[in-house]
């Protein structure tokens, strides 16, 4: 995997984290909003982590889709902050980064499996 994914990965989940340190929420859903997007961020890079250090191809693949998983669960939990602070600029640059992030993910996926598919040469 190259290393650059896992660089994005680990950045995307320092950059969350330093938004949420700077949001000061004002009511219970906005610290739970907070808290999820927070943990499905940095389990991006964590995941990623892993995954570089997978054994086998097997094992890779899955830590993938565990990184894929958490990329697309915070860009739910992104969308849903939009849409409570809908003039928030610090959050277009998360999102962008966010789906990014998923479709990489996706495509990395669909490449492992493509070649997983592949006939053994002879």
């Amino acid at each position: 995997m190259a290393r650059e994914i896992q660089e994005r990965g680990y950045r995307f989940g320092r950059d969350v984290m330093r938004y949420a340190v700077g949001c000061e929420p004002s009511s219970v859903i906005g610290r739970d909003l907070l808290r999820q997007l927070f943990r499905a961020a940095t389990s991006v890079g964590a995941n990623l982590q892993e995954a570089h250090a997978g054994v086998t191809r097997h094992d890779f693949v899955h830590k993938i889709g565990l990184a894929r998983k958490e990329a697309f669960e915070a860009r739910h939990w992104l969308r849903l902050r939009r849409d409570m602070c809908p003039s928030d600029e610090a959050l277009h640059p998360l999102q962008r980064e966010a789906d990014e992030l998923c479709r990489i993910l996706t495509a990395i996926i669909l490449s492992a499996k493509r070649n997983d598919s592949r006939p053994a040469p002879q």
